[in-house]
């Protein structure tokens, strides 16, 4: 994971621990009319970004945009990384209504596809839902993906990719915690979010041809549902806390991943209460988040 740093341009590509810590460093150096790029936002990846470059002193006028996810897979081989389109990337800006921020980037990432806000772009994240369920639940009883081989055939193992985790047990877990995600969305005012199948393709990528997403190493799938966990699952637990809205399923799925990799993942992730908005009331947050700026 690497920031790499422009004249006009910073970018944040990186778990979200790593986020944190490289906006506090940041924070010391960014000047007006700087722009972050946080990659991958997932969700509220901006809104945390303005609130440590604020806890570290910053009040200037800077745009931060949230790309949902990276525009490539990435897959380790040896000592070579491989890197293959993912499709679409969804991304918004702070403060919301900079579009000629969104512009600017769509010249270096042409499948860039801007939304009218932050809450749109984060709520409109997959990841958590998709990764947490595909890399922790396994085993026969809930069986997998891959397509029905004649007795006595074998699977190809460059057929093993990310989708095949997926069997039909697991995307009706996938749908129970799609369907707390929407509720919440509309709640917080989003609606018309991409329906279950279509989030399946974006994040878990397709079974073969283009877009095909392949299978992380050990390390990194804990990494991801690390980041999955924290950086989607959580924030979309504490967007529900402020809506009022119960979410079993996502919270189940955030204990799930705590017992898997360790860590206090809920306590670790992003949460509104931690970055400003402790106590609000959801008219009032939505609010804050349409005038949202590192200045404050």
């Amino acid at each position: 994971m690497k920031l790499l740093s422009l004249r006009t341009r910073s970018s944040l590509q990186a778990p979200v621990l790593k986020q944190r810590t490289y906006a506090m460093v940041l924070a010391g150096h960014l000047r007006d009319e700087q722009t972050v790029v946080i990659a991958p936002g997932r969700t509220l990846g901006a809104v945390e970004t303005a609130w440590y470059l604020r806890v570290g002193g910053n009040t200037s006028d800077i745009s931060i945009v949230e790309l949902q996810a990276l525009p490539f897979w990435v897959e380790e081989r040896d000592t070579t990384l491989r890197l293959s389109v993912s499709g679409p990337v969804t991304a918004a800006v702070l403060p919301s209504g900079r579009s000629t921020v969104l512009r600017a980037l769509k010249n270096l990432i042409p499948d860039l596809v801007p939304v009218a806000s932050v809450l749109h772009s984060g709520l409109g994240d997959a990841s958590g839902l998709i990764e947490t369920v595909a890399l922790t639940l396994g085993g026969p009883a809930l069986g997998d993906g891959l397509v029905d081989l004649p007795p006595g055939a074998e699977p190809l193992s460059e057929r093993r990719v990310f989708r095949t985790l997926l069997g039909d047990r697991h995307t009706r877990i996938v749908s129970a915690l799609a369907a707390e995600r929407r509720a919440v969305a509309a709640r917080w005012g989003v609606r018309n979010l991409p329906g279950t199948d279509e989030w399946l393709d974006h994040f878990a990528g397709t079974l073969s041809g283009e877009g095909v997403r392949p299978l992380p190493a050990h390390e990194q799938a804990d990494h991801l549902i690390r980041c999955a966990t924290m950086g989607s699952l959580v924030p979309l637990k504490s967007a529900a806390e402020v809506a009022g809205i119960p979410v079993p399923a996502t919270t189940a799925m955030i204990e799930l991943a705590h017992q898997n990799i360790g860590g206090d993942l809920l306590n670790a992730g992003r949460r509104l209460d931690t970055m400003g908005f402790a106590g609000a009331k959801l008219d009032e947050v939505r609010r804050q988040l349409d005038e949202l700026t590192v200045a404050g």
